[in-house]
């Protein structure tokens, strides 16, 4: 009886901090989702201990996971790097092929932020080609997009936008509001780019009122961008102005370093 007393504590006391290490990694998911850098970082920093102390693989995995992605944002790209080797090892150690899917994901981000395309787009495909694998359709998402734009910086812009447009319907389809968002911004962007104004702006503004709408402020920094690049090119020089102004002020708000160099 004293031994399974013993046991049943030490079990209580597992279940307390793997509970207690679940909750702050999801007090930090919410902030990374409405920009709060430095709240996000400080659950993340409390969890850690707990995760490590009684073995949380899985833990440890979302942990490195939300922390690169935290630094993608910031512009930290060694340290997101160096988080989603982390989370990649973590999610190889359990067989685990949704946290495996995401970290492959961070690494493609990080691939992407250093300018080499064709490294971010096998790690993207390779990705996609896990979670179709497994049924992991909202993950796959916003890496189907993600391709898309890799694409079109290969000089492949029919066949990006294609591929986000593909992302688009399935993001509606799921109803993924975040996936829809993201893919209606980044086609409307590469739209931009190719200075085709008249067929991007209708999407980056349907983008921007479900970035208002789900509180995402980041995107609303760079969908602002590319409104204002519409404005410009229709000759529109007030409206122009006055939303690239407000890019800048949502850009500072959030950090810089996601889009405030291309506002």
């Amino acid at each position: 009886p004293i031994e399974a007393d013993v046991h049943a504590s030490l079990a209580a006391g597992i279940f307390a901090a793997r509970d207690r290490c679940r909750a702050l990694l999801g007090i930090a998911a919410g902030h990374r989702l409405l920009t709060g850098f430095d709240a996000a970082l400080a659950a993340l920093a409390e969890a850690e201990p707990l995760a490590r102390a009684d073995g949380l693989a899985r833990e440890l995995a979302e942990l490195h996971y939300t922390r690169g992605n935290l630094y993608f944002s910031r512009g930290e790209i060694a340290a997101c790097r160096a988080e989603h080797h982390a989370a990649l090892a973590c999610a190889r150690s359990l067989s685990d092929p949704m946290w495996e899917a995401r970290a492959l994901s961070g690494l493609a981000d990080a691939d992407y932020a250093d300018g080499r395309m064709k490294s971010a787009l096998a790690r993207f495909d390779q990705c996609v080609e896990l979670c179709a694998a497994h049924g992991l359709t909202r993950v796959a998402i916003p890496n189907q997009v993600l391709i898309g734009f890799c694409r079109a910086h290969l000089m492949e812009f029919d066949a990006g936008i294609a591929q986000i447009e593909a992302a688009r319907a399935l993001a509606v389809q799921v109803g993924d509001r975040h996936g829809e968002m993201m893919s209606l911004e980044s086609q409307g962007l590469l739209l931009t780019f190719c200075d085709r104004h008249v067929d991007g702006e209708p999407l980056l503004l349907g983008g921007l009122a479900l970035a208002e709408t789900i509180g995402a402020r980041r995107f609303q920094a760079i969908v602002r961008g590319g409104l204002a690049a519409c404005a410009l090119a229709a000759g529109r020089m007030r409206e122009a102005r006055e939303r690239i102004e407000r890019a800048l002020e949502v850009a500072r708000a959030t950090g810089m370093g996601f889009c405030g160099p291309l506002a």
